[in-house]
C-alpha cells in the first residue's frame, strides 16, 4: 500500500473522497491508518443465513463462526444478486450487478475481469500480496478469476463419470493447499480468498450420523475448516490486525417453495445469506445491523478500508455506513436467467425494499417480509400501489441478456453433475412459462442424472421420459434419454431421442451428433453414421470430434484413404491436439505406412503422455517390429494408468511368454 494514499485518506475513512463518512470510523482504525489491514475473504458456497446459530438456528453447532461473530459486525439481512456461484462471486469482487460485469450464468460465460475494476487486481497494484484457494470447478482461474492473484490454487483431482475435474474438493484440502502461501506472509498486507464448497450438493458430510440433515452436517464441516483458518491466523499473529469477511454467494432451497437446490427461483431462502465483517482489533465486534445490505457492498467496503479510490457507478455502497436500526429507502436487486437459459422458461428479477420483496415474472409476487418472512402469502393484488412502485423501479434496471458462448461438451456435463442441468433450443415465439409452475421438470432431470451417474439406467430412462413429456424442448432430457437407452442396448429408441435433440439443437451441439453416430456404429450401421456426421460437419466444420469420429467410421468400412483425408483436416485445424494426431497415426498404420504412423503416435504422446490409446497402439507397433523391451514398457504403462485394461494385460502376458521363449525358457 502506498503511504501517500494512506496519508491522503487521513485515517482510512475520514475524508469523503476515501469512502464512508467520519462517524463510521472507530479509534482503532485511525490508530492503524499507516498499516493497511490484510484482508481475508471466506466464501462458504450455498449457505443460507437461517441455517446458522449466529442467525438464530439451533439445528447445528458452529463454534468457529460463533466466535468470529463475537468479533464481527453481523448483517442480519444480506442479499445475493444472483443465486448462482459465478455471477454472484463476480458481483462480490467487483461491486457490479450481473448486467454490468456480464456474467449471467455458470455455463457459457467468461468473466472479463480485465474490463472492470477487480478487487484482487486493485489490491495487487497497491502492494498487496494476493492469494486464493478454490474448492470447485465453477470458479477455476481460467474463467477470468485468477487475474490479479499472485497465487490461485484451483487444482481439483479428477474423478470418473461426473465430468471434468471431479467438480469439487473437500474444503480441508483446499485450505491445506494454501497454508504454505499464507505462512509466508509477514508484515506486508495480503488479500486471501478462501472458497469452500460445503454445503453445496451433493451433500456428503464426513460424519453423516452427527446431524439428521446432511446439509447441516456439511455446514458443520465448513465451520470446522473456518476454525482451522482462524486458528492459523491467530498463530501467525494476523487475526487481530486483519479484516475478515465471511459470507455466502447464495442460499439453498431445501424444498421451500418446491426448489431443492438453487438457481431457478428468487425467494428469500436462495438470496438471503450470512455476512460477517470483522474489523481490525475487533472494532464494533458483536454488533448487528438490521438494514438490508447487498453482496455488491463488500467491494466498496474493502476499498474504503484500504484507502483505494472507488470507481464510478458502483451498485454497492460501503457496509460501514449501515447502522443498527437505521432505515433506508434503498432497494436491492437480484436476478436469475437460469430458468431461461437452461429450460426455456422465463427469467426472473426481484427487488427487496426493506419490508417488501417483489418478484417479477409471468406470475408476479409480492411478500411482506415483516409479517411473512417465509414468503407464503402473495399480496401482489392486495398491495397494488407497492407492486406498481417496485415494478416501475425494476424496469429501470438493465436486464438485456448477453447470449452465452459455446460450451465444451465435457464442461457442460461436468457442471450438470453439480445440478446446473438443462439446455434448450432457441426460444419459441410467445410468452415463456413461469418457472415455479415447472419445477417437477427440474426434479426429473436431476433425478435422471443421479440415476444415470449411478448406472441405474432404467430409472434414468423413466425420469427423462417424464422430463421430455413435460418440457419437450429440453435438449438435456432428450440427450440423456438417448445415452441411457444406448447404454441399455436399445439403439433404435436411443436414435429417436438423439434425433429429436439434434432437431432442437439445429447444429449448435456437435456432441449430440457424436452420440448419435456412436449409437449407429455400435449398431453396425457405419454408412448411416458417416452420412449423419458429414451432414453435421457441414454445419460445424470446426468440430474436431465430428471429424475424428468420421475417420473412425471410414476405417470401419475400409475407406482408409478417405479416413486419412479426414484426419489430415483435423490435424490441420488442431495441430497440437493429441487426439487428432493420434487418429492420423492410427489411420497411417491402417494404410501400412508404419513410419508415418509411428511419428504421429510418438507426437501424440509428447502432447499427452498419458494418452492410453496412443500408448497401446505404439506398443503393438513396437512388438510387430521386434522392439519387445519397449513394447513391454509401454504395456506396463497402460496398466499403470488403467489396471482394469484386460486387453493390455493379456497382450503383456503373451509378450512376456514370447520374450521368455526367445531367451531359451520353456
Amino acid at each position: 500500500m502506498r503511504l501517500s494514499v494512506l496519508l491522503a485518506c487521513a485515517g482510512v475513512l475520514t475524508l469523503a473522497g476515501c469512502g464512508a463518512p467520519p462517524e463510521t470510523v472507530g479509534p482503532d482504525e485511525r490508530e492503524s491508518a499507516e498499516t493497511p489491514p490484510s484482508i481475508v475473504l471466506i466464501s462458504i458456497d450455498t449457505l443460507r443465513s437461517d441455517r446458522l446459530p449466529a442467525y438464530g438456528y439451533d439445528g447445528v453447532e458452529t463454534p468457529a463462526i460463533d466466535a468470529l461473530r463475537a468479533d464481527s459486525i453481523l448483517f442480519e439481512r444480506a442479499y445475493a444478486q444472483a443465486p448462482l456461484t459465478i455471477p454472484s462471486h463476480a458481483s462480490i469482487l467487483t461491486g457490479l450487478l450481473p448486467a454490468e460485469h456480464g456474467v449471467r450464468d455458470n455455463i457459457g460465460y467468461h468473466f472479463e475481469s480485465g474490463a472492470v475494476a477487480y478487487l484482487p487486481r486493485l489490491l495487487a497494484e497497491t502492494g498487496y500480496d494476493t492469494g486464493a484457494a478454490i474448492s470447485a470447478y465453477v470458479l477455476r482461474g481460467d474463467l477470468g478469476f485468477a487475474d490479479g492473484f499472485d497465487f490461485y490454487q484451483d487444482s481439483i483431482e479428477q474423478r470418473p463419470r461426473v465430468g471434468v475435474g471431479g467438480l469439487q474438493r473437500a474444503g480441508g484440502e483446499t485450505l491445506d493447499s494454501a497454508l504454505p502461501w499464507l505462512r509466508q506472509r509477514s508484515n506486508d498486507p495480503f488479500f486471501f480468498f478462501l472458497h469452500l464448497f460445503e454445503p453445496h450438493t451433493p451433500y456428503d458430510p464426513p460424519n453423516p450420523s452427527l446431524y439428521a440433515s446432511p446439509y447441516d452436517g456439511e455446514v458443520a464441516e465448513a465451520d470446522r475448516i473456518v476454525g482451522e483458518l482462524l486458528d492459523e491466523l491467530r498463530a501467525l499473529d494476523l487475526y487481530d490486525r486483519s479484516v475478515i469477511v465471511l459470507l455466502s454467494d447464495h442460499g439453498e432451497g431445501l424444498g421451500d417453495h418446491g426448489e431443492d437446490e438453487h438457481g431457478v427461483l428468487l425467494y428469500r431462502e436462495s438470496l438471503q445469506v450470512p455476512l460477517l465483517v470483522k474489523l481490525p482489533s475487533g472494532d464494533r465486534g458483536g454488533t448487528s445491523v438490521a438494514t438490508p445490505v447487498a453482496l455488491v457492498d463488500v467491494f466498496p467496503t474493502l476499498l474504503d478500508l484500504t484507502g483505494i479510490s472507488r470507481p464510478e457507478g458502483l451498485a454497492g455502497v460501503s457496509l460501514l455506513r449501515a447502522r443498527d436500526g437505521e432505515t433506508s429507502s434503498r432497494t436491492i436487486y437480484a436476478e436469475t436467467f437460469f430458468p431461461r437459459l437452461h429450460f426455456g422458461w422465463s427469467d426472473l428479477a426481484s427487488l427487496v425494499d426493506g419490508r417488501y420483496h417483489f418478484i417479477e415474472g409471468p406470475d408476479p409476487e409480492l411478500y411482506d417480509l415483516e409479517a411473512d418472512p417465509g414468503e407464503t402469502s402473495n399480496i401482489v393484488w392486495q398491495e397494488r400501489s407497492v407492486t406498481a412502485r417496485l415494478r416501475k423501479e425494476l424496469s429501470g434496471y438493465e436486464r438485456t441478456l448477453q447470449a452465452p458462448g459455446a460450451v465444451d461438451p465435457e464442461e457442460r456435463r461436468a457442471l450438470e453433475a453439480l445440478g446446473y442441468v438443462g439446455s434448450t433450443a432457441p426460444e419459441p415465439d410467445g410468452p415463456l412459462p413461469d418457472p415455479k409452475s415447472r419445477l417437477d421438470t427440474v426434479a426429473d432431470l436431476k433425478n435422471g442424472l443421479r440415476h444415470y451417474s449411478a448406472g441405474e439406467l432404467e430409472q434414468a430412462v423413466a425420469a427423462y421420459r417424464r422430463a421430455v413429456a413435460a418440457n419437450p424442448r429440453s435438449l438435456d432430457a432428450w440427450e440423456y434419454l438417448g445415452r441411457s437407452l444406448s447404454e441399455l442396448g436399445r439403439p433404435g429408441e436411443a436414435l429417436e431421442a438423439f434425433e429429436r435433440a439434434l432437431e432442437l439443437a439445429d447444429g449448435r451441439a456437435s456432441h449430440l451428433a457424436v452420440a448419435s453416430a456412436l449409437t449407429l456404429l455400435n449398431g453396425r450401421r457405419p454408412a448411416e453414421a458417416i452420412e449423419l456426421l458429414r451432414r453435421e460437419i457441414a454445419k460445424s466444420p470446426d468440430a474436431l470430434e465430428l471429424r475424428l469420429l468420421e475417420a473412425r467410421a471410414l476405417v470401419i468400412t475400409g475407406r482408409v484413404d478417405e479416413a486419412l483425408a479426414s484426419t489430415e483436416a483435423a490435424a490441420r485445424s488442431a495441430p497440437d491436439n493429441a487426439d487428432a494426431i493420434y487418429m492420423r497415426g492410427a489411420v497411417h498404420i491402417g494404410r501400412r505406412d508404419l513410419d508415418a504412423g509411428e511419428r504421429d503416435l510418438r507426437r501424440a504422446l509428447e502432447l499427452a503422455p498419458d494418452h492410453t490409446a496412443a500408448i497401446s497402439d505404439l506398443a503393438a507397433l513396437m512388438q510387430y517390429r521386434g522392439e519387445t523391451d519397449e513394447a513391454r514398457r509401454l504395456l506396463e504403462r497402460v496398466l499403470e494408468l488403467n489396471p482394469g485394461d484386460t486387453l493390455a494385460r493379456s497382450n503383456l502376458s503373451r509378450l512376456e511368454q514370447q520374450m521368455s521363449r526367445a531367451d531359451g525358457g520353456p
